[in-house]
Formats: structure tokens, sequence, C-alpha cells
């Protein structure tokens, strides 16, 4: 990840891309594990098994459970899914902004030969048909993702990680003299 780029605790942050295209290893090389929150862990979490797709959705209800969790905490959240479909996304979009977190889109976008050659090494590899379907239905969340709520977008590619929309700054609360002073006064002549 390149030095300058920083996320601040209210980011949240949503990895989006193919099986294979680097994501969970992203995640755990540049945050805490307790800040990343996998769909295949919580899978295994619910069944023993992180494979197990039949658990999806009691699988990610207990990821947005430890979500929502964290934020309430203020601490950070990384979620390492595929987040591919966009009422995925909108799902996770709408869930940080319930806590006043600001989503972040992090795209792998990483060759499908890659994503295919990485899957030979992994120890619960996923089927080819389905980590290309996966990289067609990435295709379209590249375009997607610009017309979401996010606040900021950045790009994986080629190991390094490439601004597309930057997470803007977020003004510095305002002292308690500020405050006062933004009070409504009362109208001139008024009691």
């Amino acid at each position: 990840m390149s030095e300058q780029v920083r996320f601040p605790k209210d980011a949240f942050l949503i990895l989006v891309g193919p099986s294979g295209s680097g994501k969970t290893t992203f995640a755990h090389k540049h945050f805490r594990r307790t800040e990343v929150l996998s769909s295949d862990f919580c899978r295994a979490l619910v069944s023993d098994d992180a494979g197990n797709q039949a658990v999806s959705g009691a699988a990610f209800e207990l990821l947005y459970f430890i979500a929502a969790k964290r934020m309430r905490y203020r601490r950070r959240v990384v979620v390492d899914t595929t987040a591919l479909r966009r009422s995925a996304r909108n799902t996770l979009i709408k869930l940080a902004r319930e806590y006043g977190y600001r989503p972040v889109a992090i795209l792998f976008n990483v060759p499908l030969e890659e994503c295919l050659r990485r899957q030979r090494y992994r120890r619960r590899a996923v089927p080819e048909e389905v980590v290309r379907r996966q990289y067609e239905q990435f295709q379209f969340a590249l375009a997607e993702v610009y017309e979401e709520d996010f606040e900021g977008i950045y790009l994986y590619e080629d190991g390094e990680l490439y601004t597309e929309r930057p997470l803007p700054e977020r003004p510095a609360p305002l002292s308690e003299e500020e405050t006062e002073n933004e009070k409504p006064q009362p109208a001139a002549g008024g009691p």
C-alpha cells in the first residue's frame, strides 16, 4: 500500500473483487485481524466450514452484527467479501451510514489469469467457473461503484493502491466557543 494512503477510523472499508484477487492478503497485511470481517470466517464460525455457501445468509447476519458492534464502539471495520453485487454493497453502505461511518470501496483489479493461478495455491480453492463468473461480475462493479454512495474509491492493481475518488477530509469539530457563536442569536429589539 502506498505509504501516503491512510484511512481514518471512521472509514468503513469494503473490499471488492473476485476470489483470488488478493483481498484477504491485503487486509491481513495492512489491518489488524480484529478489524477485518470476512464472510468466509463468519461461515466457518457458523458451520465449521468457510466454504459452506448454504450458511451464507446466517454468516452475513453475523458479519453485519459484528460490524455494527464495532462501529458502536468506534472501531475500524474492513469488510472482506467479494461485494460484487450492487445490492450487497448498498447493504454495507447503509450499515456504515447508520453509524456515521464513511463508506470506502477498494477495488481489486487483478487479471483473471492471476486470480485463477492463485487458486492452485489455496487450501480451499474456488472452482474455475465460479472465479470466471465473479470476474465478469467485477467488470460491472468497476463501473457501478462510481454511481453508488461511496465517499472514497481506491483501485488496487499491480500491488499498488491508487486513489480514484479520495476520501474527503472531515473538518475538525468546533470548539465550545465556536459552537456558542454558531447558535442563533435573538433578533435585534427582541427579548
